[in-house]
């Protein structure tokens, strides 16, 4: 029974709390500080532009992938040792049983008389 009568008591302050209050009213200078304000030039698209690259969010992921690229750029440039062994190795081939590729446009005609003198 005392909560109940606390409780009231609670509610009328809060109630009474609004009493004397008057009508809100701006600053002063209000209204030439907001005309100030709405003549004021709009930014740029270049301004607009920098404002969302500035942005944290689009900033860090800008980031993230520049460094991804080079990642995987990095990665790509690193393996291709595998590849060149290889050719050396073809190309060793190629010089022991002296395979060479033959082509039939030439322009020259090589006698094999004209290579012993």
């Amino acid at each position: 029974m005392r909560k109940s009568h606390d409780i009231e008591k609670e509610i009328d302050a809060v109630l009474n709390s609004m009493d004397g209050s008057g009508r809100a009213t701006p600053g002063d200078f209000f209204y030439t500080r907001l005309q100030a304000r709405m003549q004021q030039e709009q930014p740029s698209a270049i301004e607009r532009l920098a404002g969302f690259i500035a942005r944290p969010a689009v900033a860090i992921t800008g980031i993230a992938v520049i460094l991804l690229i080079n990642a995987v750029t990095l990665l790509k440039q690193w393996n291709p040792a595998p590849a060149r062994q290889e050719q050396v190795a073809l190309q060793a081939f190629a010089d022991e049983y002296n395979l060479s590729v033959v082509t039939f446009y030439d322009d020259e005609k090589h006698c094999p008389d004209d290579d012993a003198n």
